[in-house]
């Protein structure tokens, strides 16, 4: 069951991650932010950095156990993935 959500939670991060992939208007650079919104787009950018992180650890994770075929690779990997998540909050 634990697998079943670190799964959903990784499919939800590529999403959002992809979601986050288009640039917005037509600006090249988007002007200078300060207080609050600033704030808001340092934590925006923190967490898809955290989901970027995520995802590659699975992609590099699943890659690795299809190759060697070991799946407690996955299964360890997955733990350790668990331990980072429960750390963050």
């Amino acid at each position: 069951m634990k697998g079943n959500y670190v799964a959903a939670l990784a499919v939800s991060l590529v999403a959002f991650v992809a979601g986050a992939c288009g640039k917005q208007g037509t600006l090249d650079r988007p002007a200078p932010l300060f207080g609050k919104a600033r704030a808001d787009y340092e934590a925006q950018k923190l967490r898809r950095d955290l989901a970027v992180a995520l995802v590659a650890a699975f992609q590099g994770v699943s890659l690795l156990t299809n190759t060697l075929r070991d799946p407690e690779l996955m299964a360890r990997e997955g733990r350790r993935l668990d331990r980072w998540i429960d750390s963050l909050a």
